[in-house]
């Protein structure tokens, strides 16, 4: 009878550990055929995950019709609604990008080539937008892309836009009134010889990883001082999105976007002890398409557990798509 449970414990046991580590949730891509007719003209530039109101979503912002953000069930990939954009004006691009904090607020930046870099809040899905930030960005061009972190309901929340630029110039805007005003502090992580779009992707403590197309990815601390890059074999630079998941095992897990004339997808990526110089990849999601967009496009996870994440990727003119990806090793070896 010990050696029947014991046999049985055992094979419960690989059985949870040998899986694929990346599934496929859904996908509306180029190469599935099932890429929505507005996804073209390189229009579609970012995406976000969100809990609002107790119900995963998954938004898009598109600008083929000027000014659309489209809403999605995160689960199932079926289309649901669109958020309001009456009187959103102003930017090279009235809207980009769209991020949701933790508390369920959503947030939609425009397209601020110089001018004024503007974030609209909303506070459900059938919500009016209310502007919260209207910056002047002269000399700098914010809003390719943008992050957020923490929640309104206790001012944690920190909306992050880098400047793309050569400067390496990063603003974090910071609330004391939860979230219908912020001020922002810059942070110059220094000067790059080549840059475009740009992201980051926050850790808890502060630090945080960084993302350009043109450029390796990076890890800097909380004061801007750089850490390390992760290797051009791990990810190279036509991507321009990227985003922390956890700390598994003592070792760092990012996901980043891999963007080039051939691939278009996301690259889960290890980074050991938190040092980027010893960065391997953990897992890839599947190809959306083989026409780049001029390394558009976008990146966004969902905890589903300690060790399990959703991984929502966009590259623009081929698509999106929701995968899972499982940060427990398989067991390897003779058992």
């Amino acid at each position: 009878m010990k050696k029947i449970l014991i046999t049985i414990v055992t094979l419960f046991c690989f059985a949870s550990l040998g899986y694929s580590q990346v599934t496929t949730l859904w996908e509306k891509s180029a190469t599935a055929g099932t890429k929505p007719t507005w996804e073209t003209g390189s229009a579609t530039r970012g995406i976000s995950y969100g809990n609002v109101g107790g119900t995963d979503f998954f938004f898009v912002v598109n600008t083929t019709f000027t000014k659309q953000i489209f809403v999605y069930n995160a689960i199932t990939g079926d289309s649901t609604a669109k958020l309001d954009t009456t009187g959103l004006t102003g930017g090279t691009r009235v809207v980009n990008d769209v991020e949701v904090s933790s508390d369920g607020k959503i947030f939609v930046c425009n397209l601020a080539a110089g001018g004024f870099f503007k974030v609209y809040r909303y506070d459900s899905l059938a919500a009016a937008p209310v502007t919260v930030i209207n910056h002047d960005a002269t000399g700098q061009r914010l809003g390719d892309k943008f992050t957020v972190t923490g929640s309104t309901a206790d001012n944690s929340i920190i909306i992050w836009a880098v400047s793309a630029d050569a400067d390496g110039e990063i603003l974090k805007f910071t609330t004391a009134d939860n979230g219908f005003s912020f001020s922002p502090t810059l942070l110059d992580v220094g000067t790059f010889a080549s840059f475009g779009s740009a992201a980051v992707g926050p850790l808890a403590n502060g630090d945080f990883y960084f993302n350009a197309q043109g450029t390796n990815a990076q890890k800097y601390d909380a004061l801007g001082t750089l850490i390390g890059t992760v290797p051009n074999l791990v990810l190279t630079t036509g991507g321009s999105a990227i985003r922390y998941l956890t700390t598994f095992l003592g070792d760092e897990y990012v996901v980043g976007n891999e963007l080039s004339a051939s691939t278009n997808n996301a690259k889960i990526i290890k980074v050991p002890g938190g040092l980027p110089a010893s960065a391997t990849v953990f897992g890839a999601t599947p190809v959306l398409g083989t026409t780049s967009a001029g390394g558009l496009g976008d990146v966004s996870v969902q905890k589903v557990s300690d060790y399990v994440y959703n991984i929502f990727v966009l590259a623009t003119n081929n698509g999106f798509g929701a995968h899972q990806v499982d940060l427990r090793t398989p067991l390897a070896g003779d058992y």
